[in-house]
């Protein structure tokens, strides 16, 4: 990396970001799909919404698998019809009662109530032999009839001069009871699935008043009127726990949580068409982003052509839009921000209408981590403009856990030559504690993480709420934390230089395995490191070497596979550390070693191996495991009771000449071991196998 000509100055003034900050409530989208196994399904949509609304929940409950071409037994049916039609307090008062058909004793009896309500309406009627046959696979034509006789009206209205069951199969496809689910065979087993897309369709269809006429605004899914629970729209935004889509001039609440189908977030659906569907009470619980596309890149800057006005990504790719588009930055629900308020490196996602032009823009600006930029005017006497320039990334120097009320606290370097806006302050970050409150989002090497799972010596990157800066705990709303060390001798230091500046590389041998690594200069590594010693470097997120996380000398316990020799001379002992192979070069031949047991002496600097002392078990005394967790072990012998803990205890199983890492999560009560005591403690316990 270049270095910056970037002076610095450390010092203390007010500037105008705001005395306040209003952070938006936390989401409450579900944090996972309705069901396990409907991504991409043609019922995928319809599910979704039996779901939200509680109709349908499958038999492993929301959140997993529906086996969505399976058939549905006619006891299930009943119940989805029942509830999706609201009578579900019938049902659990007629839970009690069996049933009046002949095969009564094979209805399963949480099925009872719903069956009996199903009865009473006047959906379902058994066979003609007077059986149910509750657990025989409801039939595409039994499943479309219960559907129209489920809607009031409309039963009456089918042909009955039409033979059965094409009298209710041509009556439903005609009046919208299917969807476009195609019926091929009546007589087929109708598919989980194909119930929802038909249930869902249904409940969209007005009952029929006594003339046959539609009530439009009886309908269970009502799109108008007073009981309306049916949105369309474009989504205007959404604060809090209420929603905005154009077609309605007030906010829809929101339920909890709220499946969103089409998009990750409610920044990708806004300025797009959505389809929304509410519970009884009122409360919208799904989502769908009905049409167009994202797009999502670094944001370079605007431009306008003959074609029109353009965001212009690093990418080179051209998002045209129609000016003013609206921009949620960093969270920030409450400031009418706009295209204009972009600036280079800020990372966007731009949503697009169903002709691909940008509408709306989600920004996330890494502004918490910033240089001092100092700029001199001319002529002299030369005024200064200090201000901040975000330079996204530190490392950690320390994590403290949250407990209670007390949010995580996060620790920046003494040495950090970075800066931060505190409640308007330019304040340095050396030293800095932050505190992170529970509702920031957190991704540690780009998966979903919490905040606690924050560590030391993790390479960070931070937004604030409406990159405003930090006012308190709240402010922090996005933490992205790369955590990928490199730990190796140093072999080779060298620099490129070209028209960008100059380039500086560094190699390791990590392991027996030689890398190459771009080191990023600037700011804490200005000088190579030393050819020879071992080095422990945190990585950013391009994988530049960032900072040197520092070594320290090791004294792990191994087993000993091996020792070798090669030219020079060097020496190496392969080990198994905890089930895992591992080679270490050696400052004089160990192959005396090989096939004991070692508590190892490795240097710091040089990632050497410089001792062993010998930890391999005393193969004389037995010893009985008489308690055991998956970190722990309590070992008794007449001549007394010992207790070691992992780490450093280490757990191994011997076959012949086979050691295999078990850890105490292996170990069986009454199994006799062997093992080496360290002053007392144990440190290696070895199960022979008979």
């Amino acid at each position: 990396m270049k270095r910056l000509l970037i002076l610095t100055l450390a010092v203390a003034m007010v500037a105008t970001f705001g005395a306040s900050v209003a952070l938006a409530a936390p989401g409450d989208l579900s944090p996972a799909p309705a069901f396990s196994d409907i991504a991409g399904h043609p019922a995928e949509a319809d599910l979704t919404v039996l779901g939200a609304l509680q109709i349908f929940t499958g038999a492993y409950g929301l959140g997993g698998a529906v086996a969505p071409n399976d058939p549905i037994t006619r006891a299930q049916f009943c119940k989805v019809v029942i509830v999706a039609k609201n009578l579900t307090a019938v049902a659990q008062g007629l839970m009690g009662l069996k049933p009046m058909f002949t095969d009564a004793n094979d209805i399963p009896t949480w099925a009872w109530g719903y069956v009996n309500a199903a009865v009473q309406a006047g959906i379902i009627g058994g066979y003609p032999d007077g059986t149910f046959k509750a657990n025989n696979p409801v039939k595409y034509s039994e499943a479309i009839k219960m559907l129209v006789c489920m809607i009031t009206g409309h039963k009456s209205q089918v042909d009955p001069a039409l033979p059965w069951p094409n009298n209710y199969v041509f009556y439903g496809v005609s009046r919208g009871f299917t969807d476009d689910v195609a019926i091929t065979d009546p007589s087929a087993s109708c598919t989980r699935g194909d119930m929802a897309r038909m249930l869902f369709a249904t409940m969209k269809v007005d009952p029929l008043n006594a003339d046959g006429s539609p009530d439009t605004d009886g309908a269970i899914l009502e799109d108008t009127g007073t009981s309306r629970r049916l949105y369309s729209g474009t989504f205007l935004g959404r604060t809090g726990g209420q929603l905005f889509i154009d077609s309605i001039p007030g906010p829809l609440a929101l339920g909890d949580p709220v499946y969103l189908l089409g998009a990750s977030s409610y920044g990708e659906c806004t300025g797009v068409e959505v389809e929304c569907v509410a519970n009884k009470a009122g409360n919208v619980v799904f989502i769908n982003r009905a049409a167009g596309n994202t797009v999502s890149g670094i944001f370079k800057q605007l431009g306008s052509d003959p074609a029109g006005s353009y965001m212009e990504l690093a990418s080179a790719q051209k998002v045209y839009y129609t000016p003013s588009i609206p921009v949620l930055l960093n969270q920030d629900t409450v400031t009418s921000n706009t295209q204009t308020c972009l600036r280079n490196g800020d990372t966007v996602l731009i949503n697009l209408d169903g002709s691909g032009n940008g509408v709306a823009v989600t920004a996330t600006r890494y502004d918490l981590i910033c240089r001092l930029l100092i700029i001199p005017h001319f002529p002299p006497p030369p005024p200064i403009t200090i201000t901040l320039l975000p330079h996204p990334e530190d490392y950690l120097a320390g994590v403290t856990l949250s407990a209670g009320a007390t949010p995580t606290k996060i620790t920046f370097p003494g040495l950090s030559p970075f800066f931060y806006s505190n409640g308007g302050a330019i304040t340095s970050l050396a030293g800095v504690t932050l505190d992170v409150g529970s509702t920031c989002t957190v991704k540690i090497n780009g998966a979903p993480a919490s905040r606690d799972q924050l560590a030391k010596d993790d390479v960070i990157k931070a937004a604030t709420y409406g990159a405003a800066g930090y006012f308190n705990q709240s402010s922090i709303v996005e933490i992205s934390a790369t955590r990928n060390l490199a730990d190796g001798i140093i072999t080779t230091n060298r620099s490129v230089f070209d028209a960008s500046g100059t380039r500086y590389y560094t190699t390791m041998n990590i392991g027996g395995t030689i890398s190459e690594f771009e080191r990023n200069d600037d700011p804490y590594l200005p000088a190579e490191p030393t050819v020879g010693l071992r080095y422990k470097f945190g990585r950013e997120e391009n994988g530049m070497l960032f900072f040197n996380a520092g070594v320290t000398d090791e004294h792990p316990i191994v087993y000993v596979k091996s020792a070798s020799t090669s030219t020079g001379p060097h020496y190496y002992i392969t080990c198994d550390v905890k089930g895992v192979e591992q080679t270490w070069e050696c400052a004089a031949d160990r192959s005396a070693w090989t096939q004991s047991f070692r508590c190892l002496a490795i240097d710091g600097g040089t990632g050497m191996v410089t001792a062993g002392v010998d930890y391999t078990p005393d193969w004389v005394t037995n010893y009985n495991v008489v308690a055991s967790t998956t970190s722990s072990v309590t070992l008794q012998n007449p001549g007394g009771t010992w207790f070691a803990q992992d780490p450093p205890l280490v757990v191994y199983r011997k076959s012949g000449t086979t050691y295999t890492y078990i850890g105490c999560a292996g170990l069986t009560g009454a199994w006799q071991v062997h093992c080496y005591l360290d002053a007392g403690t144990p440190r290696v316990v070895v199960y022979e196998a008979p």
